[in-house]
């Protein structure tokens, strides 16, 4: 598992900063190296096409003597495998130990995986602003026992610096003509990465001191509760008391940083604990997600107005219901009542009626 730590965090600092031309060549070379620390055949890279309805290869590494398929799976469409499709919209991690256990409904996808001889594989779903935009994968013509959770965090990290490079190197592409636009949009679509260790920053990328308002040198060596508001220390503390007790403690949770203005800002965090160094560290990657939560107020508070409007429109309705319920009865009593008074002027009843 150390192993696997130090191997995923050697590839997330390569990835930092690094030119958009060297991205696919990096990439090539990550999955060549998880490819071959875990003993699979295949590692790759599929992209999603903006309508979902297709999928591409992008990236692939085989070991020796696997045939690469990187032609023939291109623009493949994403219905003629539908429980793969339902899995990755929900973001969901799918693993295969061996095809038996595959579930009736998975019929098709068995069969691809027949065709191409994988007895066993995982796929991590790439996620960009909320947004299912493709997967990384393992696949291996061998079965394999179950993924431990805190290797399967580790592949959501790789997921992770994979989607944000190649946001960034298609960024580039269609942004080529202007420079300005193109670096203004970068430094939006990245997310801060960040290493501590002894309670101190020994690493962070340009985004997240930007996204503090800081400078790189003053960010290092800081006390990392320093960014912390009071609610993110309590979100901490309470996560170190689950941690010590041996329990569950998700990697992905949401917080609150202070900016050095004083300005207070919602964050996702994507946490893992490592060894960097011979010592225990904190690798994070860390995503704004002020605007969204501003966003999901707005639409509470629109719910709520809506749902006091429906209420008074519903009482509404019913008090007219009830109007109407008396008014028609009194009304044929009225009128029987004139009828009589016609017929028998001289009775006193029908006035009194």
């Amino acid at each position: 598992m150390i192993e696997l730590e130090r191997l995923i965090l050697d590839i997330s600092i390569q990835f930092i900063n690094l030119p958009p031309e060297e991205i696919d060549n990096k990439i090539n070379d990550a999955l060549k190296r998880l490819g071959k620390f875990t003993k699979v055949d295949r590692s790759f890279l599929f992209a999603i096409s903006g309508d979902k309805r297709k999928m591409t290869i992008t990236h692939e590494w085989c070991a020796e003597g696997i045939e690469p398929q990187m032609e023939e799976l291109q623009n493949l469409p994403l219905k003629g495998l539908p429980w793969l499709q339902d899995k990755l919209s929900k973001f969901e991690i799918i693993q295969v130990y061996n095809l038996g256990e595959l579930p009736p409904e998975a019929f098709r996808e068995k069969k691809e995986l027949i065709q191409k001889s994988i007895q066993s594989l995982i796929i991590v779903p790439m996620i960009y602003k909320n947004e299912f935009v493709g997967f990384f994968g393992l696949a291996s013509s061998k079965k394999k026992g179950k993924w431990l959770e805190k290797e399967i965090n580790l592949l959501k990290i790789s997921a992770d610096i994979f989607v944000n490079s190649l946001i960034r190197k298609n960024t580039e592409r269609a942004l080529h003509d202007s420079e300005e636009k193109y670096r203004l949009l970068v430094e939006n679509v990245n997310d801060g990465i960040v290493i501590s260790q002894k309670d101190k920053f020994i690493f962070i990328n340009k985004k997240f001191a930007e996204m503090l308002g800081y400078t790189h040198d003053e960010l290092i060596m800081k006390d990392y509760r320093e960014i912390y508001t009071q609610k993110g220390v309590e979100i901490i503390k309470e996560r170190g008391k689950h941690r010590d007790k041996g329990e569950y403690v998700p990697a992905r949770y949401e917080t609150t940083f202070k900016k050095k203005n004083g300005t207070i800002i919602d964050v996702e965090a994507n946490v893992t604990i490592i060894n960097y160094k011979g010592a225990p560290a904190t690798f994070a990657v860390i995503s704004d997600i002020t605007e969204k939560k501003v966003l999901e107020q707005r639409q509470r508070e629109l719910e709520i107005s809506l749902l006091k409007k429906q209420r008074l429109s519903t009482f509404g309705l019913f008090a007219e219901g009830i109007a109407h319920n008396i008014i028609e009865p009194l009304t044929v009593i009225m009128g029987r009542a004139q009828m009589l008074k016609s017929k028998m002027p001289e009775l006193k009843e029908p006035d009194i009626i």
